[in-house]
């Protein structure tokens, strides 16, 4: 659409905030009724009978884990996330149309299929999970990528203000904030708010602080969405500063790189702006979602107790280059699956979204 032509990303001609737009109907006849079928007697069907089944789950769901934060003893948390909780936000994905979610372990070395595999077939090293206090860097497209990283992960979710330089600029949220704030561009929130040593949640904090937290009290891997906000899963936004200087660093934590990778052809999972529950009929209208997760091999990923960044009071501190290793990060992604990178970031998306709201 020209309107937003002012968002598309020059090197790449992709306007990565439009929301996926319907396809032209082939107009031969046999495909023509196929997609009234579809659009008017199939999808409507499986709307109406996921969206009845979806509620009761979902409140469900929001009781058992408001139940959970009762629980005092951390072990028990967990044991109750894993065995009820986790199950039953996976059956919320699979009442969305997720029924098989394909996780896989990629190297980015050429002529290595599965990263975890010698060429004939034996395994070469046990697969290594996300511990508590570790990072799971990501993209963000959607708020499925919320559901399942909670269902798989239980984990630390946090944000970050981009309009700050101040290390304490990360906050911590609950997974209920992540889903709303989910398309939006949290920012601002830094300014005027309390700093702490806990972690509680709206509190100000390194990115170190939070990970040590994590670890101290057995909780799951802190998610850091490098993006910053959501993107149609076309390419990758511009990442954020997440790793600015020394103080960002935690050399304990060990860092995953995680690629959400969506069938982007509309009705698309991918949420990039819009009504989210208008988008989940939508998406329980197609009786098959692809997602596809991609996890690097640890051997490839870079380590943090080896990054040496400038310290926030160097006098010879210039932030760009100090986004480096984020841009890293980002290409990492980026050939994970085989997405490109764009220069839009999430500044570009505030302006397109009071732009796009405006025509609505």
């Amino acid at each position: 659409m020209e309107k937003y032509s002012n968002w598309r990303d020059a090197g790449t001609g992709i306007q990565p905030f439009l929301p996926p737009a319907p396809i032209k109907v082939d107009l031969r006849f046999g495909a023509l009724v196929l997609a009234l079928i579809q659009s008017y007697i199939l999808g409507p069907f499986l709307a109406l009978v996921r969206s009845l089944l979806l509620l009761p789950v979902a409140l469900l769901a929001l009781l058992l884990i408001g139940l959970k934060q009762l629980l005092v003893v951390k072990f028990f948390q967990r044991a109750f996330h894993t065995t009820i909780v986790g199950p039953l936000v996976r059956l919320i994905l699979l009442l969305l149309g997720f029924h098989f979610i394909h996780h896989e372990i990629v190297s980015l070395k050429k002529g290595r299929r599965d990263a975890n595999t010698t060429a004939s077939g034996k395994r070469t090293a046990p697969v290594t999970s996300p511990q508590a206090g570790d990072l799971l860097v990501t993209n963000h497209a959607s708020y499925i990528d919320i559901f399942y990283l909670y269902a798989h992960y239980d984990p630390v979710f946090v944000q970050m203000d981009a309009t700050v330089t101040d290390p304490r600029r990360f906050r911590r949220i609950s997974v209920g904030q992540a889903l709303q704030t989910c398309g939006e561009c949290p920012m601002g929130f830094a300014r005027g708010q309390k700093q702490g040593t806990k972690e509680d949640e709206g509190t100000l904090q390194t990115l170190p602080m939070l990970t040590r937290n994590a670890r101290a009290h057995r909780e799951g891997p802190v998610v850091v969405f490098l993006e910053g906000t959501t993107s149609n899963g076309r390419a990758l936004l511009k990442p954020l500063e997440v790793f600015r200087n020394q103080e960002d660093v935690d050399p304990e934590s060990r860092l995953f790189p995680l690629l959400f990778k969506y069938n982007v052809n509309y009705p698309s999972p991918v949420f990039p702006t819009g009504n989210q529950y208008l988008h989940a009929l939508r998406t329980c209208s197609k009786f098959d979602n692809v997602l596809q997760v991609k996890e690097l091999s640890q051997g490839e990923v870079p380590s943090l107790s080896e990054l040496h960044l400038p310290s926030a009071n160097a006098k010879t501190y210039r932030p760009q280059e100090d986004a480096d290793f984020n841009g890293q990060l980002a290409q990492i992604l980026a050939n994970m699956g085989r997405l490109r990178t764009t220069k839009q970031g999430i500044m570009e998306k505030k302006t397109f979204l009071e732009f796009y709201h405006r025509q609505k």
